[in-house]
């Protein structure tokens, strides 16, 4: 079999499992293997032992192994990660300190020490990162805060993704995503920003070398390819974050189209040639995606989880009214979230008014683009995508057809990715038509549309009125 006709392996590290999956070039799932991301919580924190996820990803592809049988016939592997990790490791390559995944929150106390640190220059403008905690350059400030010696043994920098692609290659190598995802990268100039560096004290520290996602990361060690019963020397893809693979596995990968993950944190993302460097808007991200295109949009943090919480109460079949009640997502304290007589509304009430608080939260801070008729089309991906109800209203309120795709599984970006290279695809929008695959379109209704533009207003009256209070 000719390499361009042979299965991938994409392996996708998130945030509760990883996930092997043998995709062929048709973009159709042969077989999967899942393992637990082993990490350990607790009031805001979240940690993971470095060999213990190396052990983790051994064990996924293990069980892909059995059901798929031999993996002989590979043609090549590509890795996509959970973003904003943090990975420390000493002089010979061994892991200094737990990794410390995106979702931790031990920067957020950081990031007005580090605002003042770099006081005068445009951080946001230059990194594309909004001030958070998630993102490794105020989590350094923490470590050098609480455990200084960590800081002082390490010698090599990265991220899981980056810990992973060390393992299986041998090489101390990044892509361009997941470095603007660390705060502590300049994409004006496309490399890492030296001040900082310098601010994050972290000086001393060798970071990765960045490359586009569809470059060779190297070729699969022989003590990887052992462990892991897989041919020896397999070319290992650079691939990328979590974030821009969900926008390859939907289609969403030309400009005019948007990406709408809708999990445990609704974010939005489109790719685009235009960036904004000024960042006026100071809840939005943009990443470099590679040669000339950028990743933008914004998050909308623990959307997901409450409505994981008002999910058991309420019928599934059930779309109440939810006013007079109304659900701000941006509020800070979670408790402000929710506005009205919450105690007194049933529980139907409660989870339509989640539902809708998180769409019109998306369709406010996209308006502006909206009404310049920027986008043509909605691809959404996770859990919130499966409900046809709420895809009706996403399309509705946003005035835009919602393609829903068979798999928008980020290990099917990884896998395009590797595609892309080894089957010589021209473009993404090439690559995503050989391999993404439409299962549904729902339709933006005239008279649907107007419906929910008037329940948008009434929200937006029912916010103003709660925030005053």
């Amino acid at each position: 079999m000719e390499p361009e006709q042979k299965p991938m392996l994409a392996v996708d590290i998130g945030s509760t499992n990883i996930k092997a999956a043998l995709i062929d070039k048709q973009g159709k799932l042969l077989a999967s293997g899942r393992a637990p991301f082993p990490a350990i919580s607790s009031e805001g924190r979240c940690e993971a032992d470095a060999d213990e996820l190396w052990r983790s990803f051994i064990a996924a592809v293990s069980q892909l192994h059995a059901k798929a049988g031999s993996l002989a016939d590979i043609g090549s592997v590509a890795i996509t990660s959970q973003m904003a990790g943090l990975v420390l490791l000493d002089e010979m390559w061994h892991a200094v300190g737990p990794v410390i995944p995106g979702v931790d929150q031990r920067g957020s106390v950081y990031v007005p020490e580090l605002m003042r640190r770099m006081a005068g220059h445009p951080v946001h403008a230059v990194t594309g990162c909004p001030p958070l905690g998630i993102y490794p350059a105020p989590k350094l400030l923490c470590l050098a805060a609480e455990q200084p010696a960590l800081l002082q043994k390490a010698r090599y920098i990265g991220g899981i993704k980056e810990w992973m692609l060390l393992k299986l290659t041998g090489g101390w190598i990044t892509d361009p995503a997941s470095a603007s995802c660390t705060q502590l990268f300049d994409q004006r100039q496309r490399g890492w920003w030296p001040e900082m560096i310098a601010a994050a004290g972290i000086g001393h520290l060798i970071l990765p070398e960045v490359r586009n996602p569809d470059e060779r990361a190297g070729i699969l060690l022989p003590q990887a390819a052992d462990v892991l019963q897989l041919p020896a020397e397999l070319p290992v893809y650079v691939g990328t974050g979590d974030g821009p693979a969900a926008n390859l596995a939907t289609g969403a990968v030309e400009p005019g189209s948007l990406c709408i993950s809708l999990g445990t944190t609704a974010v939005v993302r489109y790719m685009t040639e235009h960036i904004d460097m000024t960042m006026e808007n100071k809840r939005h991200f943009r990443q470099w995606f590679g040669w000339h295109w950028y990743m933008q949009g914004f998050r909308l943090e623990g959307a997901g989880r409450d409505i994981e919480a008002f999910l058991p109460q309420a019928e599934a079949s059930s779309h109440a009214d939810a006013f007079p009640i109304c659900y701000n997502p941006h509020a800070a304290d979670h408790h402000r979230r929710f506005i009205g007589d919450w105690a007194g509304a049933d529980a139907n009430s409660r989870l339509q008014a989640v539902l809708d608080g998180i769409l019109f939260a998306l369709y406010e801070e996209m308006k502006p683009a909206l009404s310049k008729g920027t986008f043509r089309e909605i691809r959404p991906v996770g859990g919130g995508a499966g409900n046809l109800h709420w895809m009706k209203e996403l399309a509705g309120l946003f005035g835009l057809p919602v393609i829903l795709t068979e798999s928008g599984d980020s290990a099917l970006g990884a896998a395009m990715i590797a595609m892309k290279q080894a089957g010589g695809a021209a473009a993404w929008s090439e690559a995503a038509q050989a391999m993404v695959h439409v299962k549904t379109v729902i339709q933006a209704l005239p008279e649907f549309s107007r419906t929910m533009q008037a329940k948008y207003e009434t929200y937006r009256l029912i916010l103003k009125r709660g925030e005053s209070e």
